[in-house]
């Protein structure tokens, strides 16, 4: 189940972005037979599971979508609204599958969608002409039922019926009693006594049952029959084995049925594309061809290479019409079943075909007949049942069809998801899937690894400062960079793995954007750019939330109503741009509109009437400033709150979430122009490099990513401007922050470390950090400045859990613990 679930989110995930794709372009029928793919292959899968109701939802589902293709329906908005509920309700059901398995799913859930999706079919017009490819469904579940009968027997039955020139044919569904074999009936005999007996097919009553599992003496089969023969004497036909549950008249068209394995194969467009060529100059030699490399290349079983013994069959009978061929073929690539051309009377036949309804010959015994086709062709009998044939009571063995599943080893299970699995001449697949847990695990073991190699340097000082050795404090060191060069492959190794294209996290916006722009009845045109851009995978998930607040707020606060928009010289349609790129070591995501933007007057006005900001602080403020009043606390501009926004917690939360993993966020508005936020992350949550800092006693670690310069002033170049301590640093005057303050470190502290701060001091220097921090540069004044090192950040717990003043803690090399500042605390 856990391979289905995994395979059927990524389906489900594709059908929603098509579906998207086809509304943005209703006559694309690519995007129609991509979205009927994703369904039919989740549809199949779903198969192994004892929950119809998920069938029957992508059933009706890729009815519509035959609709769509055929021109019976067209996508409106309604109508892909409607296939968009059915897809969330499919993934809503898989969800729960994968938490707490099929008994836990509730078929009601989807009474409504259904309801809706037949009478959305029941309003449908046929548009299609005869003789175009189209789409063509029998009722009930004929497909499933002439699926049972062997393919070779299904060619050869409508090989024979094509030749008489008939048009129509019947199938029964007989459902022997159990205890038939026991009373003395045969119900294999009286299936091929049916008048006008063409193929028969079989089905185990109980689900999973084998071979091995079939009791001798009872019957376990559902039987289908094929038969030529006039309905009146079908319907007369007496003493059944058992309970005839349908006699359907179907016609030639349905024997034409498609089954298999229909996952996307790697080397079938091109063979697609030869057999489109072939069939648009009609060329009979290179369809062959075409045929005969298809057949060779992929797997029996597989969707694909039942169809080309289908179309084989066609181009072996004459004056077969070139629009059924071309139906077949494009039915093999969509996965769908083909719709052909059943006027077959007016079909010349060929010389001597004519003649009456063929019979099964006295005293024969086979249950298929004329000449044998090849094995290769008959892989789609359960091989239980062929089993159970072989041993079944007065039936000569010789005249049974041995069907066989595909005998050779390492043929791909049903369903497999590999593209290149059907390939006979196939190569290991170059991509698998992985528990995301275990990546998690991996991560940590490398973080593990990191600290062991800082705590190299810290033995090489040892082996000579307390054992006089500086051979081995030498050789410590070369093994040191030796394992520095490993440990740094494999963190960039594992690192790499870890990162995701940001079209994983963008795409899910579509959905999003169309459907609150519906509900505030705007027009939005969403544009996503840099989807390639890679980054860390817990970083993008811990980003969908704020990035779901930012595009609420733009759609619902800054993308003007197409009126408004009007008045004010904008194009109806409202613009919303999702951008990804990387700037050095970050990721910057920006969500930009070019809505009304945002009004600082207006802003402040709100801020002061809530309380969130007072008169006093607000006289003080720039325009800047009051614009990043909405990332307050409780702040809202929107006069009520609705479904889409206007708790006073979307753009705090934004913040939060952004600053809780090291990153910053940047505001960038002009009134009546538009708005654009940029979110500023870190690539990557496992490693941190930062640089080893001292004051007094206390070792901590600043981030490298706002460090710009280290600098040393005597204590003479300290000058102070309204008691504030500045210096100049490349002509610009810098406010001073003492790290020792700001730790709360003693002065008597400093004082006895004073012969450790000396070293660095060099007579009386002092050392400046240079930090850069959301437009802000100020000058970190420390005791002692180290080297810079790599390090594995883990959140604070405990009493420190709380702390503004540092955002974690990691392990050095000789077992000390080393705090890492938050920067936003510090800059407070």
């Amino acid at each position: 189940m856990a391979q289905f679930v995994v395979e059927a989110r990524e389906q489900l995930q594709a059908a929603g972005d098509g579906l998207l794709q086809l509304e943005t372009a209703p006559g694309d029928a690519s995007a129609v037979d991509a979205v009927f793919r994703s369904l039919h292959t989740v549809k199949g899968g779903a198969g192994l599971f004892q929950f119809p109701a998920l069938n029957r939802l992508l059933h009706e589902t890729e009815q519509v979508l035959h609709a769509l293709r055929g021109g019976e329906l067209r996508a409106e908005a309604d109508t892909v609204d409607l296939l968009l509920d059915a897809v969330d309700q499919a993934q809503e059901w898989i969800e729960q599958m994968a938490g707490q398995g099929v008994e836990s799913l509730h078929a009601v859930a989807a009474d409504g969608l259904l309801a809706r999706l037949e009478a959305l079919l029941g309003k449908s017009e046929t548009v299609a002409q005869d003789g175009e490819p189209g789409v063509s469904v029998p009722a009930d579940n004929d497909w499933e039922r002439l699926a049972s009968i062997p393919l070779s027997s299904r060619i050869r039955a409508f090989t024979r019926l094509y030749e008489q020139g008939r048009s129509q044919c019947h199938l029964l569904s007989l459902e022997p009693d159990s205890g038939a074999l026991l009373a003395g009936q045969d119900p294999l005999a009286w299936a091929m006594a049916v008048p006008g007996f063409l193929a028969l097919g079989a089905q185990a009553t109980e689900a999973g049952t084998d071979v091995d599992g079939l009791d001798t003496f009872r019957f376990q089969m559902r039987l289908q029959v094929l038969s030529s023969g006039p309905a009146d004497s079908l319907e007369r036909i007496e003493n059944p084995p058992g309970r005839v549950t349908a006699m359907r008249e179907l016609p030639l068209s349905a024997l034409l049925c498609l089954d298999g394995d229909a996952r996307p194969l790697a080397a079938e467009e091109e063979l697609l594309a030869g057999l489109r060529r072939a069939l648009e100059r009609d060329d009979a030699v290179a369809l062959e061809h075409a045929i005969k490399a298809g057949l060779e290349l992929f797997d029996r079983g597989l969707w694909v290479h039942r169809g080309l013994t289908w179309l084989q069959a066609l181009q072996e009978l004459e004056g077969v019409p070139l629009a059924w061929k071309q139906a077949l073929v494009e039915a093999i690539a969509v996965r769908r079943q083909p719709c052909l051309n059943e006027a077959v009377q007016s079909i010349s036949r060929p010389a001597g075909g004519a003649g009456e309804a063929w019979e099964l010959p006295d005293g024969a015994g086979g249950l298929f007949v004329d000449e044998p086709v090849p094995a290769d062709n008959d892989a789609d009998m359960d091989p239980a049942m062929a089993g159970f044939f072989d041993g079944a009571p007065g039936l000569p063995a010789s005249s049974v069809e041995a069907v066989e599943a595909d005998p050779r080893p390492g043929s791909p299970p049903v369903g497999s998801g590999d593209p290149d699995a059907g390939v006979k001449t196939r190569k290991p697949s170059s991509h698998v899937n992985v528990d995301a847990q275990r990546l998690d695990e991996l991560g940590e073991l490398v973080g593990e690894l990191i600290v062991a190699r800082n705590g190299l340097p810290y033995l090489a000082r040892r082996a000579e400062q307390d054992y006089g050795s500086r051979r081995l404090s030498r050789e410590i060191k070369e093994q040191g960079q030796l394992l520095e060069r490993v440990t740094g492959e494999i963190q960039r190794a594992v690192s790499a793995v870890q990162m995701q294209p940001v079209s994983t996290t963008f795409q899910r916006f579509r959905r999003l954007t169309r459907d609150i722009a519906r509900k505030l009845d705007k027009q939005v045109t969403l544009v996503l750019e840099g989807e390639q851009t890679q980054a860390d995978r817990q970083v993008l998930a811990a980003m969908v939330d704020p990035l779901t607040h930012l595009v609420r707020n733009s759609l619902d606060h800054g993308i003007e109503p197409p009126a408004e928009r009007r008045q004010a010289g904008k194009p109806e349609t409202g613009r919303l741009v999702l951008r990804a790129r990387h700037a050095g070591d970050w990721l910057e995501l920006e969500v930009a509109d070019d809505g009304r933007g945002l009004d600082p007057e207006a802003i402040a006005a709100r801020a002061l009437d809530k309380g969130v900001v007072s008169a006093e602080a607000l006289a003080g403020m720039d325009t800047m400033e009051k614009q990043r009043l909405i990332f307050a606390p409780g702040f809202s501009t929107a006069e009520a709150v609705s479904e889409v926004s206007g708790r006073g917690v979307g753009m705090d939360a934004v913040k939060a979430s952004v600053e809780s993993l090291g990153g910053c966020i940047g505001l960038d508005s002009q009134p009546g122009e538009g708005s654009r936020v940029t979110l500023s992350l870190p690539l990557s949550m496992a490693v941190s490099r930062v640089l080893l800092v001292r004051s007094g006693a206390q070792d901590v670690g600043i981030p490298i990513e706002p460090v710009v310069e280290i600098v040393r002033r005597s204590p003479e170049d300290q000058h102070h401007v309204r008691h504030q301590p500045v210096i100049m640093v490349r002509e610009q005057v810098l406010p001073v922050m003492s790290l020792g303050e700001r730790l709360g470190t003693a002065a008597g502290e400093a004082q006895s470390a004073e012969s450790e701060v000396r070293e660095v001091r060099e007579g009386g220097h002092i050392d400046f950090v240079i930090l850069d921090w959301q437009s802000r540069r100020i000058a970190l004044r420390v005791d002692a400045v180290g080297e810079d090192m790599e390090v594995v950040a883990k959140p604070l717990e405990g009493l420190l859990k709380g702390s503004d003043l540092f955002s974690g803690h990691s392990l050095l090399g000789d077992g000390r613990i080393l705090f890492i500042l938050d920067m936003k605390g510090l800059m407070a």
